[in-house]
């Protein structure tokens, strides 16, 4: 079974290596995203054998816009491959055998497994080579990232990611999961408030006009 895994980075030197230490067990290649960043992401990503660092610039500015431009086409050229993964980078799949489960869902036709999101918390950080579900498991049941990050290249045309990433609006061999089994595990709030503040302040001397006028983001920064 072939996956393609890709993401965006803005120096995520601490979760990085954690990030990679899951996908790594599933994924045949990690596409890494890389929004300039001025930390030791790109050498991290350059030191892992499955990494493909792609940089890109935005003008020092978050620009959801382009976040989504890269998420909703950068796959398509792994049609030749039988499952890709778009998340973000504190987003961690979970499914206790997951190539068992995708292999089921390639027999059903299932080309959209669906996901049951947990918002998780932790007041610090697990190791760099830690399972980073087996050491942080604390966390609230949050439909609101049962998103859809895990489809099939082959059968979906177009994959419709709106803002986020939280719906989706696909084109092509539709057909999900009824029951899903899968778990979004989303780790930002992780690492203590001192962590989260000061993210939160980087966050907010990049916040771009756009983001600024379409109101993307603006939660992580005012909490409205």
């Amino acid at each position: 079974m072939r996956m393609v895994c890709i993401t965006i980075a803005w120096n995520e030197e601490e979760l990085l290596p954690i990030f990679l230490n899951h996908y790594e067990k599933f994924c045949e290649k990690i596409i890494v995203y890389d929004n300039e960043s001025d930390d030791r992401t790109a050498e991290i990503c350059d030191a892992h054998a499955l990494v493909e660092r792609r940089v890109y610039a935005t003008d020092g500015q978050i620009r959801d816009d382009v976040y989504l431009q890269i998420k909703n086409s950068a796959w398509k050229e792994f049609r030749d491959y039988d499952w890709v993964c778009v998340l973000d980078l504190d987003e961690f799949v979970y499914h206790k055998d997951l190539e068992t489960f995708l292999l089921s869902c390639k027999r059903k036709g299932i080309s959209i497994p669906q996901t049951e999101g947990f918002s998780m918390c932790s007041e610090t950080l697990p190791s760099s080579k830690a399972n980073i579900w087996e050491e942080i498991t604390k966390g609230i049941r949050d439909t609101w990232y049962d998103k859809t990050p895990i489809f099939d290249p082959k059968l979906i045309d177009d994959i419709g990611f709106k803002h986020g990433c939280h719906a989706c609006y696909p084109a092509g061999v539709i057909v999900y999961d009824k029951f899903p089994s899968l778990k979004m595990l989303h780790y930002k709030n992780i690492g203590g408030l001192k962590r989260l503040e000061n993210r939160r302040k980087l966050y907010e001397k990049r916040l771009s006009s756009i983001n600024i006028e379409k109101k993307w983001g603006l939660i992580i920064v005012t909490g409205k």
